[in-house]
Formats: C-alpha cells, structure tokens, sequence
C-alpha cells in the first residue's frame, strides 16, 4: 500500500480538516466519485483530439491525487499532461490506461486505510 498511498500525506490531510475523520471520509469520497468521471473526460478528450482538454484534466486530477496520497494515479497524470502539452495523444491514450489501472489500486488502498483508521 505505500508505493499506492502516501499515508503521510493522508495524515496531512487529516490534520487540514480538523482532525474530523468523518470529513476526511467524505473528502474521500468525493475524491472516490469524481476521478471515474475527470478519467473518462479525459479519455475524450484524447479521442477528439483536445490536447488542451486532456492536459487541464490531467492536471486538475494529479493536484487532487497528491493531496489524497494517491501518489501513483498523481505520476500517471503528471506524465499525461506532460505529453498532452506536447500535443502526443497517442502516448496520452497510453497514460490514460496507466492512470485507470493506479486508480483501482488507490481505491483498494484507500478502503484499507479507512478500515484500519476504523479498526485500528
């Protein structure tokens, strides 16, 4: 779960909102609803050519990863602005895909870590 969740940056986060996990819980969840949607935008966005569209996508969705800890999904993104910027859509389809595969294992370790917090 490290090299997927920056636990640090979770507990970051936590700090930032009072400590009220139930609040990180709903940031979480938010966070958890609306990458599908920003992903599959962003997917769009590369197969009707919108370069622009899909950098401001990708990195709307790199700053909200960083701050959830999802530091995976966060480099896929990056990279795909990065290439998006370069107008290359055809590696950006590729960081699409990488991004879609790190956001499955952010969701898996983020459940995780909700039910350690709530465990623990």
């Amino acid at each position: 779960m490290a090299d997927v969740l920056d636990q640090d940056a979770l507990a970051n986060l936590l700090g930032m909102v009072g400590d009220d996990p139930e609040f990180l819980d709903e940031l979480v969840e938010a966070y958890l609803a609306a990458t599908p949607r920003q992903l599959a935008s962003a997917r769009a966005a590369v197969a009707a050519g919108s370069a622009a569209d899909v950098a401001r996508l990708a990195h709307d969705l790199n700053g909200t990863s960083l701050n959830m800890g999802a530091v995976q999904l966060a480099e896929a993104c990056r990279a795909l602005e990065e290439v998006a910027r370069r107008g290359d859509l055809d590696a950006a389809k590729e960081f699409v895909d990488e991004a879609d595969r790190a956001f499955a294992e952010v969701r898996g370790a983020l459940a995780e870590a909700r039910l350690v917090r709530y465990d623990g």
